[in-house]
């Protein structure tokens, strides 16, 4: 339809499916089945919270898992299922790319892909991160609060910024900073 006719209402959901345009056609999906990519086992009940992409991968971050994927050539290859590592506060701005690589947080951690592998980089402070030193926990910290950080990356410093909270409706408490420096 026209940009006046079609409406939103109209377009199917896709939760776990990604669908990419023919070359040179942006933003059209004539054949919605045979431009699908399908992530093998897409039905484990993970939507898709956002695409992050690093030189030939493409991150699908699930609420639940972490899927990296070989985009180089037209056969997408699903490189590795991670668990556990997915956007579990279920908002985009819990990952961020980097100019050498991929950065996210989630309930046990910041993580960081610098193209190899993944690193994680809140290990020193785990306990503070949980709330096992008898500490509130920095995720989660009030169990009546839905608390979703986030994470921001500054180019000049290299350095990753994690926030508590993305929320405006808690005090001024709750807005706690970890840096971490990729140099």
């Amino acid at each position: 339809g026209s940009w006046d006719t079609s409406t939103q209402e109209n377009d199917p959901v896709y939760q776990d499916k990604i669908l990419r345009s023919s070359i040179g056609r942006y933003d059209t999906f004539p054949d919605i089945e045979g431009n699908a990519f399908e992530l093998g086992g897409s039905d484990d009940g993970d939507k898709i919270i956002k695409l992050e992409t690093f030189a030939d991968r493409l991150f699908v971050f699930g609420q639940h898992h972490l899927k990296i994927v070989n985009i180089q050539q037209d056969n997408f290859i699903v490189e590795s299922k991670n668990p556990y590592m997915g956007l579990d506060g279920g908002n985009p701005s819990q990952s961020i790319a980097t100019d050498n690589g991929i950065a996210w947080i989630n309930s046990q951690g910041v993580y960081f892909y610098d193209g190899n592998k993944i690193h994680l980089l809140s290990e020193k402070i785990r306990n503070m991160w949980l709330g096992e030193d008898g500490y509130t926990a920095f995720w989660k910290s009030h169990a009546e609060t839905s608390d979703v950080p986030g994470i921001v990356y500054d180019p000049e410093s290299k350095k990753l910024i994690c926030i508590k909270t993305i929320s405006e409706s808690h005090t001024d408490l709750e807005h706690i900073f970890l840096i971490f420096s990729l140099n």
